[in-house]
């Protein structure tokens, strides 16, 4: 097997990034909802280059594939200043084994317009498949 076929230098160089600085993967701010980011400042004032996205309670009510509509504005927002192909959902159901031929991602991706990620491990595990989404 040739080497690059199983070793992955961008996700190592990531993951060892991570393990010297875990704090860029720690939420440095709380907010009640996702309406009150200002995406613009929040670019500017950090080095945050991927957004991503938990689905229930962030972006949908529970078991409902549309957004809220009390986020329908600042989601907009958050795709125009950091583009579309870097904004992700990671769900603990859809997009895992549990969803049968990824139905639940493909109708979430349909309704909301965003990759969910595929991934074996379930939160808070599963993170070498965000950093293979985002560096792929």
């Amino acid at each position: 097997m040739a080497l690059g076929q199983w070793y992955n230098a961008a996700a190592v160089s990531m993951v060892t990034k991570v393990f010297w600085n875990p704090s860029l993967i720690v939420p440095s701010t709380t907010v009640r909802t996702i309406a009150d980011i200002d995406w613009r400042e929040l670019q500017l004032n950090s080095k945050t280059q991927y957004i991503l996205f938990d689905k229930d309670n962030t972006l949908t009510a529970p078991y409902v594939d549309t957004l809220h509509p009390k986020v329908v504005a600042s989601f907009k927002e958050c795709l125009k200043v950091y583009q579309k192909n870097n904004v992700a959902i990671f769900s603990n159901s859809a997009g895992t084994k549990d969803d049968v031929d990824f139905k639940w991602k493909k109708q979430i991706e349909e309704e909301i317009g965003i990759q969910v990620i595929i991934h074996d491990e379930k939160k808070p595990k599963g993170f070498q498949s965000v950093v293979d989404h985002f560096t792929h």
